[in-house]
Formats: structure tokens, sequence, C-alpha cells
């Protein structure tokens, strides 16, 4: 071994960096210090591991709320759109038995009528046959309000 060292190229610090880490100075309290060294010995880990730990927790600590806020935020928006399909459905609901009621009338008069005017058969056909299509819709409306579980139409 050689009694000089050439130590001109040397830099401070670890030999090898830590990845995700930071060299920091931080002034703590004595008695913080103190106990996180003597938890430290307890659990046979550092206590710069415990201090990073610990604030690591006091960071999660502080999001949970926020997170909880964001998803009742979300949440009470769903409510709110489906409580507006549900109204939407109402309202179509409604249209639709308004609509089957005004072609049965129409219809109704129109067979009465065509005793008196002769109404080309095909025309009848077709009169009847929406009559029979916003019943169907209707049909299929009552069934799924009804229906627990079933797919709404919104």
């Amino acid at each position: 071994m050689t009694d000089t060292h050439d130590f001109s190229e040397a830099k401070r610090g670890p030999i090898v960096d830590s990845k995700g880490k930071t060299r920091i100075t931080i002034m703590l309290d004595d008695d913080i210090l103190q106990a996180f060294r003597e938890r430290a010995r307890v659990e046979g880990k550092g206590y710069q591991t415990l201090i990073n730990d610990a604030l690591r927790n006091a960071l999660k600590a502080k999001q949970e709320p926020e997170i909880l806020a964001a998803l009742k935020q979300i949440s009470d928006s769903f409510a709110h759109e489906q409580a507006l399909r549900e109204k939407e459905n109402r309202v179509f609901m409604s249209s639709i038995a308004d609509a089957s009621e005004a072609f049965d009338k129409a219809l109704l008069a129109v067979e009465h009528s065509n005793a008196k005017a002769s109404l080309p058969p095909k025309e009848l056909d077709k009169i009847r046959h929406a009559v029979n299509v916003v019943d169907v819709v209707k049909g299929i409306m009552e069934a799924t309000h009804k229906s627990p579980g079933v797919t709404r139409f919104s």
C-alpha cells in the first residue's frame, strides 16, 4: 500500500447514487429525531427510512379526504343524471301513451267514417300498422319501467 493518496479527483457523497432519493439538510426538533432514532433501533430500521415512511403516510392521509370528496362528487353527478333520465323516461312514456290514445281514436274515427267514404284498404292497413307499432312501443316501455334490473331507455 502506498503512503500517499491522490484525492484531487475525488467527489464528496455516496459512491453509488440512490435512485429516486434526494439528499437534503433538514432541521428537526431534538425530541422528534430522538423518537425516530429510538423507534428505528427497536424496529431494526434506519431512522431516516422511518421519517420518510411517516411523511409518506401523512401525505396519503391528506389525500384520502380529497379522493373521497371527488368520489362523492362523481356519485352525486351520476345520481343527478339518473334522476334526469328517469324524468325523461316518464315524459317519454306519457307521450307514447298519449300518442297511442290519439292513434286509437283516429283509427276508430277513420273506420267509422270509412263506412261513408271509402278509404283504400292499403291506407287503412297503414293506419292500423301505425297503431300497432305505437302499442308495441308502449308495451315495451311499460314492461321496462316495471321490471327491476332491466335497462331503461335513455
